[in-house]
């Protein structure tokens, strides 16, 4: 298979809609010698910020000179914007070798009535590409959701952050934040990292809490008064934060809460990886997201 026909094979799938579980997911994935659990995992979840937000951590792992993959859509110029490695996109080679695999194994399920979708297919194509370009991390974007989305396959993450929390896809996910707030947390597992953005609704931040609670998992949440706004304008946002001075290259103060994160996330990520403040400065300053927030 070459890459324009996996990119096609992909899009063909797309008649089958979405379809919130992960039965199927977990089935293809079975298939296909279960790829996703070799992998260690930062997974976004939340209805704004997620894009800026994964590809600010995907920047400051990479400046620290790990292998990082990052998974996000949607894609503004080219497909495979979604599937990122350091910071560029895969190979097509990669890619292509990945979707035949997984075509494979859809037919197979096919043949035993389970349908599989277009986000699954391209979910499994990506962790088959990061297992082989062997990854030292992967920033993993929630495509919809999160409890019953495909990317919630995963163990439990180095690190869950969920972004700002709003009215979305209320047919699917629910018609209160409250409702909301347990989809998006239904990525948060047994005994993990969690970061919060700030600002959240009462109502949501309530529901942050106590899945926090319920799974033991640990909690920070930016402080708002730690952050001081330098300059804004259409140029990005020049702030300092915990005493430490950033830029990032997007209009808009609502990146505070999304850079914030990231910054919170990549201190956790001290944890397991050599992490540097300036590669926290340096991958802040690189974040650009063309039509995303």
């Amino acid at each position: 298979m070459i890459y324009t026909e996996s990119v096609d094979y992909i899009h063909s799938l797309l008649k089958f809609g979405i379809r919130p579980g992960l039965t199927g997911m977990g089935a293809l994935l079975h298939l296909l010698g279960d790829p996703h659990k070799d992998l260690k995992y930062v997974h976004v979840a939340g209805t704004n910020g997620k894009g800026s937000t994964s590809t600010a951590i995907s920047n400051i792992l990479t400046e620290a000179g790990y292998k990082v993959g990052l998974y996000t859509s949607p894609y503004v110029t080219e497909f495979l914007e979604r599937v990122q490695f350091c910071g560029k996109p895969v190979s097509k080679q990669v890619f292509a070798d990945s979707v035949s695999k997984v075509k494979c194994a859809v037919e197979k399920l096919q043949i035993e009535d389970v349908t599989i979708t277009e986000f699954e297919a391209l979910t499994a194509s990506a962790f088959l590409c990061y297992k082989a370009l062997e990854c030292d991390v992967v920033v993993l974007e929630v495509g919809l959701g999160g409890r019953l989305d495909a990317t919630n396959v995963i163990d439990t993450p180095l690190v869950n952050i969920i972004t700002s929390l709003s009215i979305d896809h209320s047919a699917i996910l629910g018609n209160t934040i409250e409702e909301i707030a347990f989809e998006k947390c239904g990525t948060i597992k047994r005994g993990g990292n969690v970061v919060c953005s700030f600002g959240q609704p009462d109502g949501a931040m309530k529901v942050v809490s106590r899945t926090v609670e319920e799974q033991a998992n640990s909690l920070v949440v930016p402080d708002v008064s730690d952050v001081d706004v330098i300059k804004s304008d259409v140029f990005g946002t020049s702030f300092t934060y915990k005493n430490n001075k950033y830029f990032v290259p997007m209009a808009g103060e609502h990146q505070l809460k999304n850079m914030t994160c990231a910054i919170e996330c990549a201190n956790i990520l001290k944890n397991y990886f050599n992490i540097t403040d300036n590669n926290i400065i340096d991958g802040i300053s690189k974040t650009v997201l063309p039509a995303r927030v």
